[in-house]
């Protein structure tokens, strides 16, 4: 569109000039030279006009021909183009059918090396797992202790970031073996033995197997984490260490492997079991000594009351007055030689058999309430002691929560304990009082009987006074 500008200029041009060439005319006949003037200029502008189509005519003829000059070095360069592309087309079409191919190519060899790096995943984690459970039964073995070289080189193998080659595979084929081969055997080794007091001496150790491990005669426990041996706190029975084979050879083992040692090392003996019950428990136990001392001194007391008069029944004619049946003759035969006679002879002698009596009853009961009180009491402390246990339970439980029953176990151990030390003292202490007051009793009984009996006696008496004869005893029960 800009091309023809300059077409529609010059034909603007040439319309101006028909309608104004009337004009020019008429202007030049009259010989007014006001109008003359404006003629000669449209004269001259439309000279120029035509001067200036001519110049515009040449310029597009030029740029016509630059033009088209142009236009074929543009089709020359779109055919070159054209030529090129197709030269490139086949260069693609060769490169897809050779792309195509090589992602085929890629698709196999990643198909093959995912299988591939599947079986090496499965055989770097079988590695790591059987490195990884050799490591922590190696770890919790005794054999670690005897060969700790055998832990530190499982530790070295389990840290390689990759597969193992040929020297580690066998590597571990020996370290496995040596293992099954020590697990069977009954080795004897000098080594380090941490005491119960603290100190680590060298001692001779016995090992058998990855069970257990003696020296000197005693247990010893073993450290996983530090990879050392310590005594037991606690050691079994010594029957256990008597125990022989037919090749006289220690054959006690812990299957438990070191368990069983630690749960005993754990377990209280009486001692701490005392001190659980704390000061309650101990206020139970004096109470308890107490009233033990008490039933074997009243016990003593009344065997001994017993052995006098038996002692005095078998010597009947030796009256003795340390015992309450020699006193109780002694005054049946003051009563005979006495001057009285008939019923008063008898009432006096009853009266005076029944202050023996009366006068031996407080002998012997002395002490018995007592000791039943203290049966009572004893249960009654342990109930104190489970309420205070309980007590302090709660406000552990107040305190620190429950998240942690061990927290906790002191309280529990103390309400616990003092009921059952409650129980032990007040069950023998029933026991004792029940079986000395029955002694007493009959003691007591047999006294009444003999009393009764010279009394009798005394009433045949009245009759004859040279009858001497004296009553049929038995012996107390």
């Amino acid at each position: 569109m800009i091309r023809h500008r300059p077409a529609f200029r010059i034909f603007a041009i040439c319309l101006l000039g028909c309608l104004a060439l009337p004009v020019l005319t008429q202007a030049s006949q009259t010989d007014n030279p006001e109008l003359q003037q404006p003629a000669a200029d449209l004269t001259h502008t439309y000279q120029a006009l035509i001067e200036e189509r001519a110049e515009q005519a040449r310029i597009n003829r030029e740029r016509e021909a630059r033009f088209k000059e142009e236009q074929q070095q543009k089709q020359a360069q779109l055919n070159a183009l054209k030529q090129d592309y197709l030269e490139r087309k086949g260069e693609l079409d060769q490169l897809k059918d050779s792309i195509a191919k090589t992602d085929q190519q890629i698709q196999d060899k990643q198909q093959a090396l995912t299988e591939r790096s599947h079986q090496l995943r499965d055989l770097f984690s079988a590695w790591k797992q059987v490195l990884k459970d050799s490591r922590a039964l190696a770890q919790n073995s005794l054999i670690s202790h005897q060969f700790p070289e055998q832990l530190a080189q499982l530790q070295a193998l389990e840290k390689l970031p990759t597969l193992p080659v040929e020297e580690d595979l066998e590597a571990l084929w020996r370290l496995l073996r040596q293992d099954i081969q020590q697990s069977g055997q009954h080795a004897q080794y000098r080594g380090m033995v941490a005491l119960t007091n603290g100190n680590r001496v060298e001692q001779t150790i016995q090992r058998i197997g990855p069970f257990t491990a003696i020296s000197q005669g005693q247990f010893l426990l073993h450290d996983a984490q530090r990879n050392s041996l310590s005594v037991a706190p606690k050691q079994p029975d010594t029957q256990f260490f008597g125990l022989k084979g037919e090749y006289d050879a220690l054959t006690v083992i812990d299957p438990s492997r070191g368990v069983v040692l630690e749960r005993l090392s754990l377990s209280p003996d009486w001692q701490e079991r005392i001190q659980q019950g704390g000061y309650i428990g101990y206020a139970i136990l004096l109470l308890g000594l107490a009233g033990l001392i008490l039933a074997m001194v009243r016990g003593l007391f009344i065997a001994g009351t017993r052995r006098s008069i038996q002692q005095q029944l078998n010597n009947i004619e030796q009256i003795r007055e340390d015992n309450p049946l020699g006193k109780i003759i002694r005054a049946y035969q003051q009563s005979l030689s006495g001057n009285q006679s008939g019923a008063r002879q008898t009432e006096s002698l009853e009266v005076k058999l029944q202050e023996i009596v009366l006068q031996e009853m407080p002998r012997l009961d002395k002490s018995i309430g007592l000791l039943k009180l203290l049966a009572a009491i004893a249960p009654l402390l342990g109930l104190l002691g489970t309420v205070v246990g309980m007590i302090n339970t709660f406000q552990t439980i107040t305190l620190v929560g429950n998240a942690d029953p061990k927290l906790m176990a002191g309280g529990i151990s103390q309400a616990l304990m003092t009921t059952v030390l409650g129980l032990l003292v007040a069950v023998p202490l029933l026991f004792a009082h029940s079986y000395i007051a029955a002694r007493a009793r009959d003691v007591m009984i047999f006294l009444s009987q003999q009393s009764l009996g010279y009394i009798a006696l005394s009433l045949d008496n009245t009759s004859t006074t040279q009858d001497t004869n004296r009553p049929q005893t038995k012996e107390p029960e």
